[in-house]
């Protein structure tokens, strides 16, 4: 989760580089990626800072350091509200930033509560496919319309080829 944080303190402190093979065994060592716990603690985050609970949420979208969370502005107004949290302590003093009003795309809306996205599970099932040496770099959750089940996409890396993986949303 602090793997971009240390990439680029490496690298702006001149110590050297980090090869790939380094950087997949700390996602690795983490617990194969993006995990349940850091989508949880963004969620909860975001509910907590609008009241809301569960969250009305367009998309969420993770990596190893940072998810992003749409859902509708808060003035009720069809505008979409884009937050960041991050573990680094990089996007704010709680790791919380935002929101921003942002241009996304029309998607369904759906609620989501800290507990209901087993990323840990689908990510077991796309490093599966991946392969042993592969980690989840990217995890985004979408209800493509109304009435659909929201969905996870993971995409999966083992530092030379990615490929992406679709399943459910939901425990």
């Amino acid at each position: 989760m602090v793997v971009g944080a240390a990439l680029a303190l490496t690298s702006c402190a001149g110590i050297g580089t980090v090869s790939q093979d380094e950087v997949t065994a700390e996602a690795q060592r983490r617990g194969g990626g993006v995990t349940t716990d850091l989508v949880d603690a963004a969620v909860e985050a975001v509910a907590d800072e609008t009241g809301q609970d569960p969250l009305p949420v367009h998309s969420i979208t993770a990596t190893l350091a940072q998810v992003t969370i749409v859902v509708p502005a808060g003035d009720g107004s069809p505008r979409r509200e884009s937050w960041t949290y991050g573990t680094s302590g990089r996007y704010g003093g709680r790791g919380l930033g935002g929101p921003e009003l942002v241009a996304a795309p029309p998607t369904g809306i759906f609620p989501v509560a800290p507990g209901d996205l087993d990323v840990d599970a689908a990510g077991a099932t796309a490093r599966e496919a991946g392969g042993p040496d592969s980690w989840v770099q990217t995890v985004t959750v979408t209800r493509p319309s109304e009435g659909a089940q929201p969905t996870l996409s993971v995409v999966v890396t083992d530092g030379s080829n990615s490929q992406t993986i679709v399943v459910e949303a939901g425990r």
